[in-house]
């Protein structure tokens, strides 16, 4: 099981689609989100992190399917 990663679906108001926040192992602020943009493509907006984040192909997998799947 891969444990990596952690990924939060986020419905807000003021948006027209809702986004995801992606996690690295335990921490409480996301490295990425992903939306939609007005074209309706995905867009994947990266956080500058402290911590070294390792991601598997599994774990880039797991994001692309979820945000596909959206």
């Amino acid at each position: 099981m891969n444990n990596n990663i952690r990924i939060e679906w986020v419905s807000a108001i003021e948006f027209g689609y809702p986004y995801l926040e992606v996690f690295y192992k335990n921490s409480n602020k996301p490295f990425l989100d992903i939306g939609i943009t007005p074209e309706k493509e995905l867009n994947f907006k990266f956080y500058p992190s402290i911590t070294e984040l390792e991601l598997t192909l599994k774990d880039f997998e797991k994001i692309l399917n979820t945000a596909k799947d959206g």
